[in-house]
């Protein structure tokens, strides 16, 4: 499996965010997605926090992942 250059962190990340899509199926919306309003509880907030970290891990390292 490649791992895209990614920090122990941005994997963990990644990991986490599959656990979260597995547990909702479908039910995660991003805010680009139609119908999303940002309030769909303590696992959306997970999940939007996850990706703004690993955004910022991103630019930081300029990892490819």
């Amino acid at each position: 499996m490649a791992d895209f250059a990614r920090t122990t962190r941005q994997n963990e990340i990644w990991d986490r965010m599959g656990e979260i899509r597995i547990i909702v199926g479908a039910g995660l919306r991003s805010p680009d997605d139609e119908g999303y309003d940002g309030d769909d509880g303590e696992l959306q907030a997970e999940r939007e926090d996850l990706v703004l970290e690993y955004a910022a891990i991103h630019a930081e390292n300029e990892t490819k992942g």
